[in-house]
């Protein structure tokens, strides 16, 4: 398990960076996603958000919900760094997976059932 300041340290270090979620996203994915996007884009990060299914339309009133992205085998991912949010286990990742080859992986997760996948891993237990 590794700390907050050491995932911090990661996320500065690296600039082209993609965001993901677990297969059929639901609002926490959503949220968390969106959310470290923002803060991301915020700190002048080239930062993506990118799942592989679509979001559903109940989550169309969020204001950054245009940023997700779906992903495509036939786009060439320029990004030095993954994060995961809220998917515990790289199985629960589908297709998206395919961007952790070569690159760092960063794991934040809350589910008690999570696996640390990451290269680097922050679990958040709340009960």
């Amino acid at each position: 398990m590794n700390s907050f300041l050491e995932i911090k340290e990661i996320i500065e270090k690296y600039n082209n960076i993609i965001i993901t979620a677990h297969i059929n996203p639901d609002g926490d994915a959503i949220g968390a996603g969106l959310s470290l996007n923002l803060a991301l884009l915020k700190l002048g990060k080239n930062s993506r958000f990118i799942l592989q299914d679509k979001y559903t339309s109940n989550m169309e009133f969020l204001s950054q919900i245009k940023k997700v992205e779906q992903y495509s085998d036939d786009e060439d991912y320029n990004c030095e760094l993954v994060i995961c949010v809220d998917a515990a286990s790289k199985e629960r990742i589908g297709i998206v997976e395919k961007l952790f080859e070569n690159r760092v992986v960063v794991n934040i997760d809350h589910h008690i059932s999570n696996t640390k996948y990451g290269n680097l891993n922050y679990h958040i237990l709340y009960y």
